[in-house]
């Protein structure tokens, strides 16, 4: 792939941008309106402590598409992002959201169509940002593929697997990445929005705690609410979450936390909001995530 783009140049778009510009011959561009590409250019990207090489391309300054383009903004800043990333697709541009959720793919694919839309999850990463800084002690994992993928994969998905070999990036292709995406939501229900409210890093989540509990209790609000959309979620999934959470620094924090920290707007519309919508049409009480909804949107209203 000689054009890779990266709509979204915080912890994770960094950390992926850095990641793909290590492949010879692969150029890496950052997409954002004019006023984010005049920042971008005032404080170039480092990351864990070393500058890499890359392009800025607004959407009036396209210098032609893309092969791959990698979403990696806030849930807010997804319908924007879509408009601005316009002039860089083609008709064979493979699309990847990185995005927390369920439903940013599902947004891209009604902007430019399903053929070239992969699914993707960004999994046990603890990449921090502090301005142009970035830096972390594990890239962890990408999930990575169609909704259900058969042993012969399709063409996208062998590309991006290429390229994550030549990145030396670790991924994974499951065979249901619906039941990935749900489960990736389930963790970022559970620890970003917890770590939000008690603004603590990763260290009081790896032992017991009364903040590890209510990570559990909202994580399993929602495996009820995965059950009843068709989605195979249990238990024995937040335990293996928490063979993840051991993994990671303990000085690490949750891109929510690092939200409420910095005084930005949070993604509680995408985890808890998400949630409560989906169960007031289903007629299903979710106590722990209206509560943790309700802190998180008083949080914000101290500073935004």
């Amino acid at each position: 792939m000689r054009r890779v783009a990266i709509v979204g140049y915080g912890a994770l778009g960094a950390l992926y941008g850095h990641a793909f510009s290590q492949v010879p011959e692969t150029e890496i561009v950052f997409i954002a309106d004019e006023k984010r590409a005049a920042r971008l250019r005032q404080k170039p990207l480092v990351v864990n402590g070393s500058p890499f090489s890359y392009q800025i391309e607004t959407p009036e300054s396209a210098a032609g598409e893309v092969e791959l383009m990698i979403f990696a903004v806030k849930y807010h800043h997804l319908p924007q992002a879509l408009k601005d990333a316009s002039s860089h697709v083609g008709p064979r541009t493979i699309f990847l959201s990185v995005m927390n959720g369920i439903d940013s793919e599902e947004m891209i694919g009604e902007a430019f169509g399903w053929e070239h839309n992969l699914y993707g999850v960004a999994l046990g990463m603890d990449a921090v940002r502090i301005e142009n800084r970035i830096s972390y002690s594990t890239p962890g994992k990408l999930l990575f593929g169609r909704a259900k993928n058969e042993q012969d994969h399709d063409e996208d998905v062998r590309r991006f697997a290429e390229l994550c070999d030549l990145a030396s990036l670790a991924y994974e292709i499951p065979q249901d990445m619906l039941r990935s995406l749900w489960w990736k939501f389930m963790i970022n229900v559970g620890i970003n929005q917890v770590s939000a409210v008690v603004e603590a890093p990763y260290k009081l989540f790896q032992r017991r705690s009364h903040a590890r509990g209510l990570m559990r209790e909202a994580m399993a609000e929602t495996i009820l609410m995965a059950e009843g959309h068709g989605i195979d979620l249990h238990e024995q999934d937040i335990d293996a979450w928490e063979g993840v959470l051991r993994s990671l620094s303990p000085e690490g924090k949750t891109s929510m936390f690092q939200d409420v920290e910095a005084h930005r707007k949070t993604e509680v519309e995408m985890f808890a909001g998400k949630l409560l919508k989906m169960a007031e049409r289903d007629g299903i009480d979710l106590p722990v995530n209206h509560v943790l909804f309700e802190l998180i949107k008083a949080k914000e209203e101290r500073y935004l």
